[in-house]
């Protein structure tokens, strides 16, 4: 599973209590990659840290990466 970044601007992101990385708008890649063992199966926590004040309606999962 990949967390898309689409509609944010800079920061960084958590799920479950795990760092998966930092984003930013400009790129090079908009999706950061989620690693099947953090996922827990019913509820999932995503948090994201937006520096810039840039903030999407929602947030989106998608099945392949988008590297430009």
């Amino acid at each position: 599973t990949f967390l898309d970044f689409a509609g944010f601007g800079k920061g960084c992101a958590f799920v479950n209590g795990f760092n998966l990385g930092r984003f930013w708008e400009v790129g090079p890649q908009k999706r950061l990659y989620i690693p099947g063992p953090l996922l827990k199966k019913g509820r999932n926590e995503i948090i994201l840290f937006e520096t810039e004040g840039k903030i999407a309606e929602s947030i989106t999962l998608c099945d392949e990466p988008a590297l430009g």
